[in-house]
């Protein structure tokens, strides 16, 4: 208990004995046989102790809201002391680097795909040996390496007849050329012809010749096998058909790697437009908490970048009373406690909290000294707010109890009964039983402002005089009372 509970209890006892006294002056007269009583019924109940003190409301924790890119501030739309919600636009950046941005990035993106476009209409395989031009070569590389094997394995029976043919039928075509050209030459000197049928006739003759001594070589070639120049002829025709396949693969797997990098750099534009369009919506800067704001960090014109706080929001469904406890009291708080708390700003209402940190170390008011105690709100009421003034009761002691009034517990001395006091003497209450008051001794506990916990002595339902003061200054073991009960039966 606080010592100014134990001096405004001290207090009420004085008053109530002078108020006594100048009753008895007053009237002269002596208690009556059978006095009247007031009385109350004893009963469990409960009983607690409180500290109380006085404090300010606080968040339990501010969080910053920061830009998410950078920019130069065109309007803060937020200020102090409002109240904001999640998702809530707080203020807006400059839109027009990013939107230059975007309009660059979208060109990339759309150069990018018509490649990819153009490469896939060029690719209509699915693997390099599938590609038209790797067949093709491949193709003149099979018709390289038949002719090389021609070559190199000579004239066969059959084109060695053909060629033997070839020369007999040459033969004869000359022969006839021949005796055409004899026959025209005389029939010009006898002038029957003209010089032209002549030279035609020469001129006949002229490629029955050729052709003869072409079919004459062509047969001895065949007979005499291949020549060098021919196999290296044939040899250097299938190695550039080799090399033209080797080209064709190569050209055929530069297109699909090609393709394959286009998609990639396809990709990381599509996602750079992305992200610029992102950036955009971002200059936007909402607010991801809800509560009060309680400082602006930054003003229109300032150029922020990307992390800079811009306004800081205190989280209004978890606020705290710091409360300041006397030095008396505060041995008796401690950590988990129950607090019941008002607010001039909330006439009338009660809401409660829990005591979650008591400061280590004293603030002093002049020389007095005095513990911040934390207690965090449970449920406090709309509009409830930071710097607000609170009041708090916290709760040292809750229990279910046999209490009395403090005033109805007396000490024996000697011979006489006295108004508890902080002697050492027994304690003890009056029990009215058939119509006498019987001091019986008591064992008391705690102590209220203005009850007494008994912890032995008395049971449920016992009947004790509570009043009036006087009465109980000059009532004796045993006598005869009269009695009503008291306002508030039990306390």
């Amino acid at each position: 208990m606080s010592r100014s509970k134990k001096l405004l209890a001290l207090l009420i006892i004085v008053v109530i004995v002078g108020v006594g006294v100048v009753v008895s002056l007053l009237s002269g007269k002596a208690e009556p046989k059978g006095a009247t009583v007031e009385t109350a019924t004893v009963a469990l109940d409960d009983f607690t102790i409180t500290v109380t003190g006085s404090g300010l409301v606080e968040g339990i924790e501010s969080k910053e809201v920061r830009a998410s890119v950078g920019g130069r501030v065109e309007q803060v739309l937020v200020d102090e002391g409002e109240f904001v919600t999640i998702g809530q636009i707080i203020a807006v950046l400059d839109k027009r680097d990013l939107q230059s941005q975007l309009q660059t990035a979208k060109a990339s993106l759309a150069s990018i795909q018509a490649e990819v476009n153009q490469l896939e209409s060029e690719i209509d395989w699915d693997s390099v040996e599938e590609s038209l031009p790797v067949k093709q070569a491949k193709s003149q590389l099979t018709a390289a390496q038949a002719r090389l094997n021609e070559v190199l394995q000579g004239a066969t029976p059959a084109q060695l007849a053909q060629a033997e043919n070839a020369v007999v039928e040459a033969s004869l075509a000359l022969e006839q050329a021949e005796a055409n050209l004899a026959k025209m030459e005389r029939l010009y000197f006898q002038q029957a012809i003209s010089r032209q049928q002549l030279l035609d006739a020469e001129h006949s003759y002229t490629l029955a010749k050729q052709r003869y001594e072409n079919a004459v070589n062509q047969l001895e070639i065949l007979k005499s096998g291949p020549t060098k120049e021919q196999v290296a002829v044939a040899e250097a025709q299938l190695n550039d058909a080799k090399l033209a396949v080797i080209s064709a693969e190569r050209q055929a797997q530069w297109k699909q790697d090609s393709l394959v990098v286009a998609k990639e750099r396809l990709l990381q534009a599509e996602n750079n437009v992305a992200l610029i369009e992102e950036q955009l919506t971002e200059t936007d800067v909402t607010t991801p908490y809800q509560g009060m704001v309680t400082k602006k960090l930054v003003s229109p014109g300032v150029y922020l970048t990307a992390g800079t706080p811009v306004i800081e929001v205190a989280d209004l469904s978890r606020l705290v009373v710091v409360a300041r406890i006397d030095e008396v009291d505060v041995t008796s708080v401690v950590v988990g406690q129950e607090v019941k708390i008002t607010s001039d700003a909330f006439v009338g209402d009660e809401f409660y909290g829990v005591v979650k940190r008591i400061a280590p170390q004293p603030i002093y008011e002049g020389k007095v000294a005095k513990y911040n105690v934390t207690i965090e709100l449970e449920n406090p009421p709309e509009g409830l707010r930071p710097g607000m003034n609170a009041d708090v009761e916290i709760i040292t002691l809750k229990r279910q109890s046999l209490v009395v009034p403090i005033h109805a517990v007396v000490t024996t001395t000697t011979s006489d009964a006295v108004p508890a006091s902080t002697g050492e003497a027994t304690k003890a209450v009056f029990v009215v039983r058939d119509g006498k008051a019987v001091k019986v001794p008591v064992k008391t506990g705690e102590t209220s402002l203005t009850v007494v916990e008994v912890l032995e002595g008395l049971n449920p339902g016992d009947r004790i005089v509570t009043g009036s003061y006087y009465t109980l200054q000059r009532l004796k073991d045993g006598d005869p009372v009269n009695y009503s009960d008291s306002v508030g039966d039990g306390q």
